[in-house]
């Protein structure tokens, strides 16, 4: 398919330069279908549930069933996000005991160079059944590095 785009953009098997016209109008429809447009993150306030973790972080999210499980979709919030490059976040479905019987994670990361907005996150869960309540929480940070330190 490539090579007939090519081919039609060099103007082999048409004539003159409508044929460049045409398949530079073909490729760019084809280039902007491919690019979708990221959907904005949602905003803490826009967002049901909240915790806070030790470190310094805060997440703000919300949970929706759907047939696939449970889906977390939220965003990570804190003082020095700039000083991270990528932070594990976990949806755990917990017992009425308050054991883990399922869990989805994700890596997050910053959407600027500063960090400092927040981050989005989306973890999915397969349910095992016996859950009585869901939590979201910070597993895991990587630090960034910094050249010289």
């Amino acid at each position: 398919m490539l090579f007939a785009i090519f081919r039609v953009l060099c103007g082999h098997g048409m004539v003159g330069g409508a044929a460049r016209v045409s398949g530079a109008i073909i490729a760019l429809t084809l280039a902007l279908a491919g690019c979708g447009t990221q959907r904005p993150a949602p905003q803490p306030g826009e967002l049901p549930l909240h915790a806070s973790d030790p470190a310094g972080f805060t997440l703000h999210w919300r949970l929706d069933q759907t047939a696939g499980g449970i889906v977390a979709e939220g965003v990570l919030e804190g003082t020095r996000l700039d000083r991270y490059s990528l932070v594990t976040v976990e949806l755990a479905g917990l017992d009425a005991s308050g054991s883990v019987v399922s869990r989805g994670r994700t890596s997050v990361t910053p959407r600027d160079f500063t960090g400092t907005t927040p981050w989005p996150f989306t973890i999915r869960l397969r349910p095992a059944g016996a859950e009585s309540r869901f939590a979201v929480r910070v597993v895991d940070v990587l630090p960034k590095v910094t050249p010289g330190r």
